[in-house]
């Protein structure tokens, strides 16, 4: 008999598995440390459950309900624009394609349009990480900037760069068909791809003088 699933033609590459692993590859030889995840109740998300087995403290932030349990996994059902966490709290914060949908209206009960809905999430990301703690972040990458009514902002160069702007660039990759690309710095793209990122929270010198 002809098997279908050996032969591979049933197989498909699911762009947000290799989001996930991705995360999970920057953070898998790293010891336990204390995490955020934006954005967290997304479909299939393995990399808390992972993060949890592997002793990480991790909280997710959501303005969705989401029914994960573990002891060493905390739940805030919230707007990761505005979050109550103190400042320099984090080791690591990451979202898998989560901040370009803040602040389009229509989408995951969101009633109130904030066209810099993004921004400010970023902005908060920053201020919760610990200098030099890290931020992982993928996103929808493109030609040219375009926001696709309530689903996303699909981002360029240009506008990536000021959206983590602050942020020092350890490494960039570029998921497109059949390929995967690593970059020092924020590349251009020639057609829609998604955007992998690894930044670093500058630490603050201490001027003595």
């Amino acid at each position: 008999m002809f098997d279908l699933e050996a032969y591979g033609y049933s197989a498909q590459i699911d762009v947000r598995a290799l989001e996930y692993a991705f995360i999970l590859s920057e953070m898998w030889s790293m010891p336990p440390r204390r995490v955020l995840d934006i954005g967290c109740a997304a479909r299939a998300n393995v990399i808390i459950p992972t993060l949890c087995l592997n002793g990480h403290e991790v909280w997710g932030v959501d303005v969705r309900p989401w029914n994960f349990k573990h002891p060493n996994f905390h739940f805030v059902q919230g707007d990761a624009r505005h979050m109550e966490f103190q400042d320099n709290w984090f080791d690591v914060v990451y979202d898998v394609s989560a901040i370009e949908h803040f602040g389009l209206a229509g989408r995951y009960g969101v009633a109130e349009y904030d066209s810099d809905g993004d921004q400010r999430a970023v902005a908060e990301i920053y201020r919760v990480t610990k200098p030099e703690g890290m931020f992982l972040s993928t996103k929808p990458y493109g030609p040219s900037y375009r926001i696709e009514g309530s689903l996303a902002r699909v981002y360029d160069r240009e506008h990536i760069k000021m959206l983590f702007q602050g942020w020092r660039l350890e490494k960039a990759l570029l998921l497109g068909e059949n390929r995967v690309t690593i970059y020092k710095d924020y590349p251009l793209a020639n057609t829609e791809c998604v955007l992998c990122v690894k930044l670093c929270k500058e630490k603050v010198s201490q001027n003595h003088d």
